[in-house]
């Protein structure tokens, strides 16, 4: 019976590796190369996962290079056992590794691949997450399988990126990650490439008007907050609910600041199109990460917080 269940064991292990091996070792974009993740890696990696700490303080923290190493070297050990494919993200031109993508399982039955990535902060909101999407759906579609994926619900960046992909909602549903139970999110991506080509065109040709709006939030600095009315007036329109529009549509997050905008009354008000939930929390960490204090989804001092134009 036990020699039974080692070669079952073999066969099935075989057939997982199979499965991973119709994907190609490296897969290129525009800006962006894709390759299987090595232990050279692992201080880029570790600075790359801290990065994305300090915007999201619900990611998991890296402590050490060591660390890294280890985490990196149990990766290997899974692509070698055919469970999950990890590739490097780097950017081209300067080489260096801005994330990670996993290709964590593929259902031959279903004909689906479940995948996650990360991507470093300094690239969110400059359309490589969209080049990495389009490059896993090419790759599925010249063997005929439907990439998915499934997002933590208060990941809110990662699933309107979903959503803006055209990715398709398929519901929710309760899992156990690290010990908690975590509400994931499921999407279909699409068999072609228009949602990207809509996102990038909108990335790259904002209006004039929200252009302006983004310009002059720039002058918000770090550790102040605006109101909607005031950055009307410094843009040069009365048009308070237009340039909550702009701000929900910014495609330069969060080089262009949105979350330091709140109310009148001194309350936090939107963020990503929403007033409450996993978004506004968002909006709430990161200003108190940029050290502004909230009480009661209300800005302390908000008067000596709140930017002069």
């Amino acid at each position: 019976m036990h020699e039974r269940a080692l070669k079952r064991d073999k066969r099935v292990r075989a057939r997982r590796i199979r499965a991973l091996r119709i994907f190609p070792d490296v897969m290129r974009t525009r800006r962006a190369i894709l390759r299987p993740i090595t232990l050279d890696d692992a201080a880029a990696w570790k600075s790359c996962n801290n990065a994305i700490r300090q915007r999201m303080p619900s990611w998991p923290r890296v402590p050490s290079v060591v660390y890294a190493r280890n985490e990196i070297l149990h990766y290997i050990g899974m692509r070698e056992r055919g469970e999950r494919y990890v590739y490097a993200i780097l950017e081209r031109g300067s080489g260096e590794l801005i994330g990670d993508f996993h290709l964590k399982s593929v259902d031959r039955r279903r004909r689906r691949v479940e995948f996650g990535h990360s991507l470093h902060p300094r690239v969110w909101g400059g359309g490589i997450t969209y080049e990495t999407l389009d490059a896993i759906r090419r790759a599925c579609s010249r063997i005929g399988y439907t990439p998915w994926a499934k997002v933590d619900e208060e990941n809110v960046r990662s699933w309107r990126s979903l959503e803006r992909y055209a990715a398709r909602y398929c519901g929710a549903h309760q899992e156990r990650v690290g010990g908690h139970s975590v509400r994931m999110r499921v999407y279909e991506l699409p068999r072609t490439n228009r949602g990207a080509a809509h996102e990038l065109s909108v990335q790259k040709r904002p209006t004039a008007f929200a252009q302006r709006v983004y310009d002059t939030l720039l002058r918000v600095p770090r550790g102040r907050v605006t109101t909607y009315k005031d950055l009307a007036t410094a843009a040069g329109t009365r048009s308070y609910r237009a340039v909550g529009q702009a701000l929900r549509c910014n495609p330069y997050a969060p080089r262009v600041p949105c979350h330091r905008v709140i109310a009148s009354d001194g309350t936090l008000g939107g963020f990503n199109g929403e007033t409450k939930g996993a978004a506004l929390d968002r909006k709430r960490k990161l200003l108190e990460s940029e050290g502004i204090r909230i009480a009661d989804r209300r800005v302390v001092d908000f008067e000596r917080s709140k930017h002069k134009f």
